[in-house]
């Protein structure tokens, strides 16, 4: 029986014989080619599971094979021979994170060298100190840096917008209203309001 005959039968609303509506009733769907069936899926894991406990075993049985016929002092010195690996390890780990500590740690006093002197781009400050070789932790040698990279390239640094200028005023109204607002001042935010006409 095709399956496309038995629908077209269903539509058409013809009567179906009992061997149809059986075979309607346990019809599964046809596999996908491209996908693994759940069924096989579950059976791959559980060999997968299976062979690794296994292998495992059969580790520690060659194992105890290969120590088995060696002497006190060679499974000694197996034994120091694992341990000095690890150590090898371990210290390579040690070493790795405490190189990233140390690009962390300049990567905050270059952040904070920038913010402090107004230099726009940390990343470009990060690559001008690298090239200059320059010792991060000595607060002068920073300093006097960004002032030279300051008279030479100004452009490389943000701008003060406090500095007054011509028809500046300090101590004017918005003056007295941003430092009521900084304090919380409320009542002195309200009275220094402009008026709304």
């Amino acid at each position: 029986m095709k399956i496309k005959e038995l629908i077209s039968k269903v539509l058409s609303g013809e009567e179906m014989t009992d061997d149809e509506l059986n075979y309607l009733r346990d019809y599964t769907e046809p596999e996908n080619g491209n996908r693994i069936p759940k069924s096989r899926l579950d059976q791959e894991i559980a060999r997968k599971k299976e062979l690794e406990s296994k292998v495992n075993e059969l580790s520690t049985q060659l194992n105890e094979l290969q120590n088995s016929d060696l002497s006190e002092n060679e499974k000694n010195r197996k034994v120091i021979e694992n341990l000095n690996h690890r150590i090898e390890n371990l210290s390579q780990e040690r070493d790795r994170i405490e190189t990233e500590k140390q690009d962390i740690e300049f990567r905050n006093r270059v952040t904070n060298a920038a913010v402090s002197h107004n230099f726009d781009d940390s990343g470009y400050l990060e690559y001008l100190l690298k090239r200059e070789n320059l010792n991060v932790n000595d607060a002068e040698a920073v300093t006097e840096f960004m002032d030279n990279l300051k008279s030479t390239s100004p452009k490389l640094f943000k701008i003060d917008v406090n500095q007054g200028g011509a028809g500046s005023s300090f101590g004017g109204p918005a003056d007295e209203y941003a430092e009521a607002k900084n304090s919380k001042n409320i009542d002195r935010m309200i009275a220094l309001a402009p008026a709304v006409s």
